[in-house]
């Protein structure tokens, strides 16, 4: 028998059994606590000396407390359940502020400010580290609860409160800093707020109360200011006693933020008003009404060019053309303004048109697809108010669509972020080495960050970008990142202009970030990849003539890419290849820069007799053309700069190539021998640019 087994349980039992007797004599007389752990209760006998205050009803008074700690009082708190503590704000001293300070690692900790009802808290603090605080001004003087609540874990906390004269330069509608301090805005739809108590200024957030009534569901808010000094947002929430719903918002960044939406219910609705809290001055308006109970939308009648409905840039959404029907809008441009409009619908419902007008009545640009959708952008020519005319092709159908409305800072929007480009995006300048913007689209204007994509050819890695601006109008920099996004080098002064010279470390895609102070700034910019491969000659040597040509007749749809690398045209450099077959076309394809020399081929029989050839002032040159069997050879030659080329040869069936409507032999090619074998993409001519 195992005697220290025995007396370990029998120990065991014995400090089990005081601890039931302890237990049974004492924790009676202390103050109980349940915890629920699970489905499990235990009892706790580690309280503070503000308990039971559990409730809004038995909240513990601290009024006499103001500017103390609570560890003066009567000891620290202690988080076992919801705390609920009274005070009591005086006239003239609204502005209140709270500290709650405790371990978060020990169990995290909430605080909320509630009026005396304690149903529905004005405030709070929630955050996830050690610490909560309330910095409010109190919609009046009176009695307000504090509520210490969250995890349950019995944490130790202190808690301090003071109160202060509200600070002055506020509107008359403070104060409405949460949706329990809401101006109450009901007895006054279809007013602008100047008409009510003068203008708001966005200190903080502003709340409003406004009701829909029955049977006109639908609200419309209009918030207008200054957007300079400083971006004000809008949005709407239901209320449904409880909760609160959000319904709609507006974040434009114009002058303007416009809400116009179908609500789902009659009844307290709360505007929020906010922002970068700068003391802009704003005005709002608001107004419930009924939903539409015609087949048109809520911005008739706006059916000719003079009875346009105004709009700022913005996104408006749920509109609807009937039939014969036009809508016009209009918006105020500058010279020099780029505007970008878009519809967005269901084909299949009615095919809709777009078009922007200026001032004079004068058409000048216009979208007329039959896809979902049309868009336009323009620079303005004019100051004034420019119509946008939106209008069904058909004529026998109800269309509903979404108007969007962008200003750009420049041609190369929208491209604040990489993602955003595609292929034939002004952003694009894989096609325009040695081009300023100032020949493409007219300079940019650095108002956010701008991306842009280039390609830089195999051989060519050395990268020269060339940035021009007016430092003393706002700073600006450039960084270069690869196609995976890596931060490659950039450079940022604090002088005029900024320049790049940099051995990349591999060929291929690149992105170009120009970034800085956002003040509106504008700069040109150009670019270059420079030849690094510096050979003498390539492996294809001595090729000069065609009794010493390279046989290629075993490479048919392969690059010399993969045959021995990338040639060099120092002089002129033959190649030997053998078509097994007839009737068979014969495609030869030269891949080159043509800003590095300018190139050439011919193609010549067994008997050296000329059969086909190509010579173009731009980059890359290929021809399609009849064979027949045997040995032929292609010359390459040019300006013997020693500019770096690919080749790439391959016979097919004629109906293979050229059967194909609207195919782009280059395309095609790259399908056959893989974007990647290509080696030199397709640019266009430097020469041009020059």
């Amino acid at each position: 028998m195992d005697f220290k087994k025995i007396y370990k349980r029998g120990l065991g039992f014995s400090f089990l059994l005081l601890i039931v007797i302890i237990g049974v004599l004492f924790i009676p007389n202390l103050n109980k606590k349940q915890v629920f752990d699970g489905n499990s209760i235990f009892t706790s006998a580690l309280e503070d000396n503000y308990e039971p205050n559990n409730s809004p009803t038995s909240a513990y008074d601290i009024t006499l407390n103001e500017g103390n700690w609570l560890r003066f009082l009567n000891g620290t708190g202690t988080q076992w359940d919801d705390d609920w503590f009274m005070i009591n704000i005086n006239p003239g001293k609204e502005h209140l502020s709270v500290a709650l300070t405790f371990n978060h690692s020990e169990g995290d900790i909430d605080i909320e400010l509630y009026n005396i009802s304690g149903i529905i808290p004005l405030i709070g603090s929630y955050g996830v580290i050690d610490n909560e605080s309330i910095d409010v001004v109190v919609p009046s003087p009176g009695l307000y609860l504090l509520r210490v609540y969250l995890d349950n874990m019995g944490n130790i906390y202190d808690l301090w409160w003071n109160t202060a004269m509200p600070s002055i330069g506020d509107d008359a509608y403070e104060e409405n800093d949460f949706d329990g301090q809401a101006f109450d805005l009901r007895s006054f739809s279809a007013k602008w707020l100047t008409e009510v108590n003068g203008p708001g200024f966005q200190w903080d957030e502003d709340w409003y109360l406004v009701y829909l009534d029955p049977g006109e569901e639908r609200i419309h808010v209009e918030l207008n200011f200054w957007h300079m000094d400083g971006d004000i947002n809008l949005e709407v929430y239901y209320y449904d006693g409880g909760s609160f719903t959000y319904l709609a918002g507006s974040y434009d960044t114009s002058d303007k933020e416009i809400i116009d939406s179908y609500a789902p219910w009659s009844g307290l609705y709360y505007i929020r008003v906010y922002g970068l809290n700068a003391g802009n001055e704003y005005d709002m308006f608001w107004e419930d009404l009924p939903p539409s109970t015609t087949d048109d939308d809520w911005m008739e009648e706006n059916d000719f060019f003079w009875s346009s409905w105004g709009v700022d840039p913005n996104y408006y959404p749920g509109l609807k053309l009937v039939k014969d029907d036009e809508d016009w809008f209009h918006t105020y441009l500058n010279t020099g303004d780029i505007i970008d409009v878009s519809i967005y619908f269901d084909h299949m419902e009615g095919n809709l048109q777009l078009e922007l007008w200026n001032p004079s009545e004068a058409h000048r640009i216009g979208s007329y697809s039959d896809d979902n959708g049309e868009s336009l952008s323009y620079m303005a020519d004019v100051s004034g108010d420019w119509r946008i005319r939106v209008y069904h092709e058909d004529k026998n159908s109800e269309v509903w669509y979404d108007l969007d409305i962008k200003l750009k800072d420049d041609f190369y929007e929208f491209n604040d972020e990489p993602d955003m480009l595609h292929k034939g995006h002004p952003s694009d300048l894989m096609e325009y080495e040695q081009t300023w913007l100032s020949d493409l689209y007219g300079v940019a204007v650095q108002g956010n960050n701008d991306w842009y994509i280039i390609d830089v050819t195999p051989g060519f890695q050395q990268l020269i970008i060339e940035l021009k601006f007016n430092h003393s109008l706002g700073n600006i920099g450039l960084d270069i990142y690869e196609e995976g996004g890596s931060w490659i080098t950039g450079n940022n002064s604090d002088t005029d202009d900024e320049y790049i010279d940099f051995w990349l470390p591999h060929p291929g895609m690149y992105a170009i970030m120009v970034y800085g102070n956002n003040w509106g700034n504008e700069y040109d910019m150009w670019w270059d990849d420079l030849k690094t491969d510096l050979r003498s000659d390539d492996n294809y040597e001595l090729n000069n003539d065609p009794s010493s040509s390279y046989d290629i007749s075993f490479a048919q749809n392969k690059s010399l890419w993969e045959v021995n690398g990338l040639a060099l045209q120092f002089d002129e450099d033959w190649y030997e290849i053998y078509i097994d077959g007839s009737n068979l076309e014969l495609i030869v394809w030269l891949a080159y820069d043509s800003a590095e020399g300018l190139m050439g081929f011919e193609v010549y029989d067994e008997d050296l007799n000329k059969i086909t050839g190509n010579f173009t002032l731009t980059d890359n040159d290929y021809i399609v053309h009849d064979v027949s069997n045997g040995t032929h050879y292609i010359r390459v030659f040019g300006d013997n700069s020693g500019n770096v080329y690919n080749l790439w040869w391959a016979t097919r069936e004629p109906e293979e190539i050229g059967m194909i409507p609207g195919y782009d032999l280059i395309i095609l090619i790259a399908s056959i021998i893989g974007v990647t074998m290509a080696g030199i993409k397709i640019k266009r001519s430097k020469l041009k640019h020059k």
